[in-house]
Parts: C-alpha cells; sequence; structure tokens
C-alpha cells in the first residue's frame, strides 16, 4: 500500500482514546459513508483510524518556503473515529499541550471532506509511483486544509480539502513546487492586503 500512516507515541494515542470513548458512550455522532482503514489496535465499535500529523504554517513564512518542510511546523496529531468501521467523526491531540489535557473532537463537513479524500487518494496515478507518509498541511489565515502525502523517494503531493481558497481545487493532487507558487502567491497577496489596510499589525498567523 502507498500510504504509510505514522505510529503516534502512546500518550497520544491514548488521549484520542478516551475522547472517542466518550464521546461514543454519548451516541452524539452523526453518520459518514467511507471504506474503513487500518484502525488502532483491534477492531471494536468505536475505534481510531488514520492516524497521521498536522503540520502549521504562518503567512509570513510561506511567503518565500523553499519547501513546505521547512514552512510548516507539526502541532497535533489526528485520527478518524470509526464506529463499526465507518468513519463518524475526527478527534486531534495538540502536542504542545500537557498531557492530561483532553482531546478534541469534531464533526461535520471538514470530518466528511477528509474521509472522502482518504477513500480515493491511494488512485491517484503519482500514488502508485512510491510510498507516502500521511499528513495535513493546515494554513488557518488561509482557511487552508490539504492532505499532505510525504515521500522521500519523490516529489510531496498536496491535495486541498474542501472548500479550498481559488484558485486551488479541492480533490486535484498538486506536486509540492506547483503548490508552493500558488500558496507563496496567495500569502504575499494576503500580506499586502493587510499592509495596506487601516491596522497592518493585526495581521493573523
Amino acid at each position: 500500500m502507498p500510504i504509510d500512516l505514522p505510529k503516534p507515541p502512546r500518550n497520544v494515542a491514548r488521549a484520542a482514546e478516551r475522547r472517542a470513548a466518550e464521546w461514543a458512550g454519548r451516541g452524539g455522532f452523526a453518520r459518514l459513508v467511507w471504506a474503513p482503514r487500518e484502525s488502532l489496535g483491534a477492531r471494536r465499535e468505536t475505534s481510531l483510524a488514520a492516524p497521521h500529523q498536522i503540520y502549521t504554517a504562518n503567512l509570513d513564512v510561506l511567503v518565500d518556503p523553499g519547501s513546505v518542510e521547512k514552512a510548516a511546523a507539526p502541532t497535533a496529531w489526528s485520527f478518524l473515529i470509526e464506529e463499526r468501521d465507518r468513519p463518524v467523526a475526527a478527534t486531534e491531540v495538540n502536542i504542545s499541550m500537557p498531557a492530561e489535557t483532553p482531546a478534541q473532537l469534531a464533526e461535520g463537513p471538514f470530518v466528511e471532506a477528509v474521509a472522502e479524500e482518504l477513500q480515493t487518494i491511494e488512485s491517484l496515478l503519482p500514488l502508485r509511483e512510491a510510498h507516502f507518509e500521511l499528513r495535513q498541511l493546515r494554513v488557518p489565515a488561509l482557511q487552508l486544509a490539504a492532505l499532505w502525502l510525504h515521500s522521500g523517494e519523490r516529489d510531496d503531493v498536496f491535495v486541498p480539502l474542501k472548500p479550498a481558497p481559488p484558485p486551488l481545487e479541492a480533490h486535484v493532487p498538486y506536486p509540492e513546487a506547483r503548490f508552493v507558487a500558488v500558496v507563496s502567491k496567495l500569502a504575499r497577496s494576503m500580506i499586502d492586503a493587510h499592509q495596506s489596510g487601516d491596522e497592518p499589525d493585526r495581521l493573523g498567523s
């Protein structure tokens, strides 16, 4: 299988498992239909799947990043929560917070976008040629989230999640050079807009 799922630290996995178990007990999940992926541990009614790290980048470092690897920093771990083998939610563990901090939980369109993308991502032609580690990139100031397929064998690939900021398109795989060129231009445009505005010092990250 060309997509490699990284193994999270034990404390991170446990925090995610506690959150999944807590919310499963409340019966508050909205169902999403999606083919199951490898879960952490034994298959249960509620289990964790598709573990991957979330990397976050600020606008200033994206103007001339060189590579996303240099511009983005790991900030969290994300897991899909499966109920009877179907993704129903996601949970995130912030790696900068104390170990006892509860994991966050997300439901709704964004979780659905991740699940849908993972369902079809392995059919992409570039992914048949090398192994890729699953990651996620977020640029909050651009309202951009993308699955990041990192490889030591060939160029990385980025697949924006919907809704993607124009001119990026959701579901479209971008080679890193093309992705960086578009995102750098978006970052520069936003920085210029803020600097020419009334409150240039209030540019978000």
